[in-house]
């Protein structure tokens, strides 16, 4: 009995003192890179060396939300009338100003931090480097340097265009750069290849990210603002250690196709921003395939000759889906009254309403589209149908939501996905088609699916990219694969489906073609 004492009171001790010791060692491992209890706990020295450095907090009254607890004696410390209690720039805990003191100096980063990059990570370069992206302007903006980052640790950098969505692009703005290291959110709300600027503005975001071995990238936008960061990405990911990181998308745009099919939405509604950080961080990981149009304008006689160049070739790069004919010619449409009277196209329900009324006046259009361009898939001619309007689709989300391609079992094609390398070509009898496959009473016409694209178009014709619309004069068009797929990342939960303004005005489009 007497040994059986012993051994259990050896055992308490134990259990006791060796937390207490273990708290120590994590002091002292901190602040002196070394343990001064290592006989004791050897085995939770190299644990302990695993552990990255933590970080000073960087305190700020007030502010608080009204639910705010202390984290030190657990008590209410918001307040909506005064300035009261003290919270965390980097971590985000809240104390009350009395038991400041008895808070501790420092943090460890952990897993609600991981997309976080604090002060200590970060500093400038003493002299241009080689590698860089501005090699005369490098020492003006912070580098990463990633020998204090861990294996858990996945920053985010966030792109936002605060003219999209109303007031909220810049609201979301803010509050990013309130959660996250300025460093990490970027304003591009003028940004594209004609903005020089803005585009400087990117590329120095992305130097500062070029050493970082992970890191997730969250686009704030449209559609349009998705891919021309995702063209940038393209242009510079040799730079970069991190040759495709993952996007993320805040719908802030008219259709936001691409963020419905990632499950992000059909446009953000005052969602809180630190559940959309968690919702990214949280993300799973999927690939999306890209695709090249090669657009060479030549003069084409009639009997299908090539009569000479009309201008250079132009190479773009879809995302979504290319539009020719009566759909394109909407968009165009569109574009331009966009163009006449900016501050009118603020809201997404607004931008429908506009789409409705161009759509109205094109009722009565009728265009032969077969007549005017010849199609070849996979080399093999496909004869069109009677249509005026030629989709070829990567994703199966088109016109705000709509499923162009349906849902019917078809033996002859298989089931669209957005990995699958293939393209979905479609077409559309007019605007009343369209109307009908807006509010869901019928779908696409299917034509073919491949993965090379050839189409010789005999007169000028609205083609849009994307949404983003031209006339595109006589010559080829050839879509292919650009190469590697695209990383991007899906909420774990997808967002309950409610009545948007695009779907309200589809079925205000439904409506009118009825009456």
């Amino acid at each position: 009995c007497f040994v059986i004492f012993v051994l259990f009171l050896l055992f308490w001790v134990f259990c006791c003192f060796v937390p207490f010791l273990w708290s120590i060692c994590i002091l002292f491992v901190s602040f002196m890179s070394r343990c001064c209890f290592a006989s004791f706990c050897h085995f939770r020295l190299n644990s302990a060396r695993v552990l990255q450095d933590t970080f000073h907090h960087h305190w700020r009254e007030g502010n608080l939300a009204s639910a705010s607890r202390c984290e030190v004696c657990r008590r209410s410390c918001g307040s909506s009338d005064v300035l009261a209690g003290m919270r965390c720039e980097w971590c985000g805990i809240t104390v009350r100003k009395v038991s400041l003191n008895y808070c501790t100096n420092s943090f460890y980063p952990g897993n609600r931090c991981s997309h976080v990059l604090f002060c200590g990570v970060l500093e400038r370069d003493k002299e241009p480097r080689n590698d860089c992206f501005f090699p005369n302007f490098c020492a003006l903006f912070a580098v990463l340097q990633c020998n204090r980052l861990g294996a858990d640790i996945c920053p985010l950098l966030v792109f936002v265009n605060p003219k999209s969505g109303g007031l909220k692009g810049r609201e979301l703005l803010y509050s990013f750069r309130k959660l996250l290291n300025p460093h990490q959110v970027f304003d591009i709300s003028n940004g594209g290849p004609s903005c020089k600027i803005q585009l400087n503005m990117f590329l120095c975001s992305l130097h500062t990210f070029r050493e970082v071995p992970r890191f997730r990238v969250l686009v704030c936008g449209g559609d349009g603002t998705v891919g021309w960061v995702l063209g940038v990405l393209e242009a510079v990911r040799h730079k970069l250690v991190c040759r495709e990181p993952p996007i993320g998308i805040v719908p802030l745009g008219t259709g936001n196709d691409l963020a419905r099919i990632l499950r992000w939405g059909t446009g953000y509604s005052g969602e809180d921003p630190h559940h959309i950080l968690v919702s990214v961080d949280e993300a799973d990981e999927v690939l999306m395939d890209r695709w090249t149009i090669l657009l060479d304008a030549q003069d084409i006689s009639e009997d299908g000759k090539n009569n000479g160049f009309l201008e250079p070739p132009k190479v773009w790069t879809m995302n979504n889906y290319f539009g020719i004919g009566i759909d394109a010619e909407l968009s165009l449409d569109f574009h331009l009254a966009r163009e006449d009277e900016p501050d009118k196209f603020t809201s997404r329900f607004h931008n429908k309403g506009v789409y409705v009324k161009v759509g109205l006046q094109k009722i009565s259009h009728t265009r032969s589209l077969h007549k005017e361009l010849q199609l070849q898939v996979d080399a093999q001619n496909i004869p069109l149908p009677n249509i005026e309007g030629l989709i070829f689709l990567n994703i199966p989300s088109w016109g705000a939501g709509a499923d162009l391609w349906g849902s019917e079992v078809d033996g002859r094609f298989g089931k669209p996905s957005i990995d699958d390398g293939l393209l979905e070509v479609v077409g559309v009898t007019g605007v009343v088609h369209m109307g009908q496959v807006q509010s869901g009473l019928r779908s696409g016409i299917r034509i073919a699916q491949g993965n090379y694209i050839r189409l010789t178009v005999s007169k000028p014709i609205p083609v849009q990219v994307d949404g983003e619309p031209w006339i595109q004069p006589p010559g080829h068009i050839i879509i292919s694969a650009a190469g590697p797929k695209v990383g991007s990342v899906c909420p774990c939960r997808a967002p309950v489906v409610s009545y948007s303004p695009g779907v309200l005005a589809s079925l205000l489009y439904s409506v009118v073609w009825l009456l």
